[in-house]
């Protein structure tokens, strides 16, 4: 079993190529989760008809994983995220799931 968040944004303005360094596979927010086993990975995806639009695609093992992980680094999770707020216009959580198989 696996659980997988989705999320959309919208970059700012040129922004773009921060935005794709900051969430990509080698951002600063993956650097932090590497260091738990239970996470598996991200994909970023821009959107090919708005290109302001990108989709991340978080997994990890559990979700009580990546709940407990949180928790325990609320503080680096809240500077990233002081840190990424002027990348981006709009943020919007697309969905949480947990693989069936």
């Amino acid at each position: 079993m696996s659980y997988t968040y989705i999320c959309q944004f919208d970059v700012a303005p040129g922004k773009e190529l921060e935005f794709e360094h900051s969430y990509g596979a080698n951002g600063d927010g993956v650097t932090l989760f590497k260091t738990d086993p239970l996470y598996i990975e991200i994909e970023l995806f821009r959107d090919m008809q708005h290109s302001d639009r990108c989709v991340t695609i978080d997994r990890w093992k559990i979700r009580e994983a990546y709940l407990a992980f949180k928790q325990h680094h609320r503080m680096e999770f809240d500077a990233l995220d002081v840190q990424c707020d002027a990348l981006t216009v709009h943020e919007i959580l697309l969905g949480k799931y947990e693989s069936v198989e």
